[in-house]
């Protein structure tokens, strides 16, 4: 996760729009499903282990020597849910390649839970810019 925050330092927001993956089969045993509504970029996520949520997507994109690189940071607080309080998905590219989806729940009061997501290329995608 540190790596991610360096990098996040070095990224601008951009108007230009990216695409993401709209389904990934967790190493948790998790299947994760997203989807935007709105101008405002509100994301829904549904999760089958932890059921469907709100959030926000931002996209972040590399500058100079790193302007390949995109992140999709999706993110969702659900204070009243009873199960995921927090809920983070990383997503990067470099060019049009996911080089790496990680996800982390912040279960409450004492657990947390993070690994790997890979894509479902079944051509469901969404589509954000910032």
């Amino acid at each position: 996760m540190k790596n991610y925050l360096f990098f996040l330092i070095f990224l601008s927001v951009s108007s230009q729009a990216a695409r993401f993956p709209a389904e990934y089969v967790c190493d948790n045993g998790d299947t994760i499903r997203l989807t935007l509504q709105g101008a405002q970029q509100r994301l829904i996520y549904t999760s089958e282990k932890y059921g469907t949520h709100s959030g926000t997507l931002d996209v972040f994109k590399g500058k100079d020597e790193h302007k390949n690189e995109v992140i999709g940071s999706v993110f969702s607080l659900d204070v009243n849910a009873g199960h995921p309080i927090a809920f983070s998905l990383q997503i990067k590219t470099i060019g049009d390649v996911f080089h790496s989806v990680i996800y982390n729940y912040r279960l409450y009061p004492d657990k947390e839970e993070s690994g790997d997501c890979i894509p479902i290329k079944n051509g469901l995608v969404i589509e954000g810019d910032k």
